[in-house]
């Protein structure tokens, strides 16, 4: 279970890090890729992912930093 401050930062660290513009379901299976793998030790794995969704319908949200501001704070997120 992913919260959606984790789809929101699995979203922004595609883009930031790769250039995938992506929507929400494709930030969540990135965000929990990447904490299945914190901490891995071992030879660094190859993973493969689709891209289900594009970034295009979350402008206004995910990609939005005063949204994001306004509806992710600690208190909104609280039990999230």
């Amino acid at each position: 279970m992913l919260s959606e401050r984790d789809e929101v930062a699995g979203c922004r660290a595609l883009l930031r890090d790769h250039g995938i513009y992506a929507g929400g379901s494709t930030g969540c299976v990135y965000a929990a890729i990447t904490r299945y793998f914190d901490g891995h030790t071992a030879p660094k794995p190859v993973v493969a992912f689709l891209c289900a969704d594009s970034g295009n319908p979350y402008a206004d949200t995910v990609y939005a930093d005063d949204w994001v501001a306004e509806h992710l704070t600690p208190a909104a997120t609280k039990g999230a």
